[in-house]
């Protein structure tokens, strides 16, 4: 069956000693294909595809060479996330205050990306103001992950009055961007922020790292 597909129609190679293009490009598939390690039918079905249209040859007459996928069953390394979420203000307007919900403890920790919250009712005239500080000895000290100095505030997660779009955070304080394994956090709705507020929701994730996850 594979002889049927040989260009035999076409010299091996042209005057100037080059492979003529539709042998290469029979070449290059075969290889492509002996990769994949498929059975014979698979392979004939390949070698008869046509060409690609982005497959052009260059100046030299020469086609790019086909990069081969990887071999079934091989999977690529993927990065692994940890998501942690708080919801404030269910059962009325959530209050100005710390600790507002029970702790979040997080099994693996690792390097945070960003922080996302959105309030399907949110503060009519005054914007929230949420912090979520973290504690490495269950609880005894506290340490917000956002930025601190100048207008706090504005280090923290901050959704507009009137607003129920989502919005986020991405910059963190430099000594808790890596959360450690079995880091507690609580969250907290900080002074200044609305008080008739309902349904807020805030999202993290944290990037695990390499083996962190079993």
């Amino acid at each position: 069956m594979a002889l049927e597909t040989f260009p035999r129609r076409e010299a091996l190679a042209g005057q100037d000693g080059l492979l003529s293009k539709s042998w290469l490009r029979w070449f290059t598939k075969l290889r492509a294909a002996a990769a994949l390690g498929e059975d014979a039918a698979t392979q004939l079905a390949l070698l008869q595809r046509p060409q690609p249209p982005n497959q052009s040859a260059d100046d030299s007459g020469l086609l790019p060479i086909v990069t081969p996928p990887s071999p079934p069953g091989t999977q690529q390394p993927e990065q692994q996330y940890e998501k942690f979420t708080f919801g404030i203000g269910r059962g009325g307007p959530a209050a100005v205050g710390n600790d507002l919900e029970g702790h979040l403890m997080l099994k693996f920790g690792g390097r945070l990306v960003e922080v996302t919250g959105n309030a399907k009712m949110p503060g009519i005239t005054l914007p929230l103001y949420i912090d979520l500080p973290i504690s490495t000895d269950q609880g005894d000290n506290w340490n917000s992950i956002f930025l601190t100095g100048g207008v706090a505030d504005a280090h923290k997660l901050v959704i507009p009055a009137n607003n129920t779009k989502e919005h986020a955070q991405r910059t963190f304080a430099p000594t808790r961007l890596m959360l450690p394994p079995r880091v507690w956090m609580r969250i907290d709705l900080l002074p200044g922020s609305a008080e008739d507020a309902e349904y807020i929701e805030v999202t993290g994730y944290c990037i695990v790292p390499s083996g962190g996850v079993s």
